[in-house]
């Protein structure tokens, strides 16, 4: 199981909304500290769940915008759909990357059972979808060694 506080966003967040394009860089602490910098400039997005819309992180397939929300310290999203790019760039990276639609407040406590494929939000439960290669992708910790 994993917890982690909820960050509503809605649909159409692109992967240039998460890492603006002006801010590349190979530097993790640059990179966490561009994370959604036109949107919401200084968010601490430690320990929370994204739960977004339809076609989180559509676009650009750059790795940096899920390295964004790896060095920025984000649990897991929980999104209707993904961009493609998106969703095996976050799988790649371990973080969990969870297809559903959960009714959740800003704020709120997610515990998300990634085996059972749940996520619980006080004494409601949502399912949540992930593929079964996708599923032993993050049990392995990723594709990717990133530091």
């Amino acid at each position: 199981m994993l917890s982690g506080e909820a960050l509503i966003l809605g649909d159409d967040i692109s992967a240039d909304d998460i890492s603006p394009t002006p801010v590349f860089s190979d530097e993790p602490e640059k990179i966490k500290n561009s994370c959604f910098l036109y949107l919401m400039p200084s968010i601490d997005l430690k320990e929370k769940v994204i739960v977004g819309g339809k076609r989180f992180g559509w676009g650009s397939h750059r790795e940096s915008a899920a390295l964004c929300l790896l060095y920025s310290g984000v649990k897991a999203v929980i999104a209707k759909s993904f961009g493609y790019g998106m969703y095996r760039n976050l799988i790649n990276l371990g973080i969990p990357a969870l297809i559903g639609d959960i009714w959740a407040k800003d704020g709120d406590l997610i515990d998300i059972y990634i085996e059972s494929k749940k996520a619980h939000i006080g004494k409601k439960e949502f399912d949540v979808e992930i593929s079964d290669i996708a599923l032993q992708i993050l049990k392995n910790g990723g594709l990717m060694n990133v530091p």
